[in-house]
C-alpha cells in the first residue's frame, strides 16, 4: 500500500494543473493526466494512481499503463481509504472543491471527536 504523504500531490496539485492545462472537467484522458504528471515531475509510480483518480474507468482500461478494471478499482479504493473519501468524491471537480486542509492533512478528519450520542 502506498503511503498517504506520497499520494498527496495527486489531490493537492495535480487536479489544479489539469484544470489550468485542459480546462475544468470531471475526468481527463490518460494522455492529459500523463502530460500533467510529467510536467509536475511526480514520481513515476504515481501515474497509475493519477490515472485511476482522474480518468474514467474506460479510459483507464484503454491506457497502455494498465488494462484491468480490477487494478482501476484497487487503486481508487486505496486512494479513498487513505484520504477518507467516498468513491464518488474521486474525480477532478470534487477534489478541486475539497477544502485544502482535507487534501493536505486528511488525518485531521480521523482525529475529530465522535458525534454526540443521541441516547
Amino acid at each position: 500500500m502506498m503511503r498517504r504523504r506520497h499520494l498527496r500531490p495527486l489531490l493537492a496539485v495535480l487536479p489544479w494543473e489539469l484544470q489550468m492545462s485542459f480546462g475544468g472537467t470531471r475526468v481527463y484522458t490518460y494522455g492529459q493526466v500523463r502530460r500533467c504528471h510529467e510536467k509536475l515531475k511526480l514520481k513515476p509510480d504515481l501515474l497509475a494512481f493519477a490515472a485511476a483518480a482522474y480518468c474514467s474507468e474506460e479510459e483507464f482500461t484503454r491506457s497502455a499503463q494498465a488494462n484491468s478494471t480490477e487494478i482501476f478499482a484497487r487503486l481508487r479504493s486505496e486512494l479513498c481509504e487513505l484520504f477518507n473519501l467516498d468513491s464518488r468524491d474521486l474525480n477532478a471537480e470534487r477534489v478541486r472543491s475539497m477544502p485544502i486542509k482535507q487534501a493536505w492533512n486528511p488525518s485531521a478528519f480521523e482525529h475529530s471527536p465522535p458525534p454526540d450520542n443521541p441516547h
